[in-house]
């Protein structure tokens, strides 16, 4: 009987170790809404920085101006930008266009540097969804830029436009 009891014992004790060491699935997620996009700076009567121009505060007055929307990513230590296995630009073209979206991260420092992942695009009219894995990110977004600010930058060719939302996950 007491053979029992240490198997019983034993046996119990290697299940309850079993579950404590088994991987959980992270399944973090992020939505980020197309209201927290900016306009960029790239039209006539402003200067193009070549960089993210709402990191410095300086933002075309209305859309109008611009071609061009940057997104701030939304990062933190349980779901940093390096960790994102893909990413979806949801939105809607009003008239017949193209839209073009790529994840990027800009250096901060005295001569701001961006770098960008790859390019995706949408030509057509209305609701559209471009699509990212993380290798079409990490140009952008992999561990070497851990500590640059990290956007989504949005082109529309033509047309009219605007973006849903954002949607983030690994």
């Amino acid at each position: 009987m007491k053979n029992f009891h240490v198997l019983l014992i034993t046996v119990v004790l290697t299940i309850v170790a079993f579950f404590i060491v088994l991987p959980v699935a992270s399944g973090a997620e992020r939505r980020i809404p197309g209201l927290s996009c900016a306009a960029a700076q790239t039209s006539a009567i402003f200067r193009d920085l070549g960089y993210p121009s709402y990191f410095r505060g300086t933002v075309s007055p209305s859309f109008s101006l611009t071609n061009i929307l940057e997104c701030p990513i939304m990062e933190n230590s349980v779901f940093p930008k390096w960790a994102v296995n893909f990413l979806n630009v949801h939105g809607h073209l009003m008239t017949n266009g193209r839209v073009m979206a790529r994840g990027c991260s800009v250096q901060s420092g005295n001569t701001p540097i961006t770098f960008c992942g790859r390019e995706n695009s949408f030509t057509g009219v209305g609701n559209f969804v471009l699509r990212f894995n993380a290798v079409d990110l990490d140009a952008a977004w992999g561990p070497e830029h851990s500590t640059d600010y990290g956007f989504v930058q949005i082109r529309f060719s033509s047309g009219g436009g605007f973006i849903t939302g954002i949607f983030l996950g690994n």
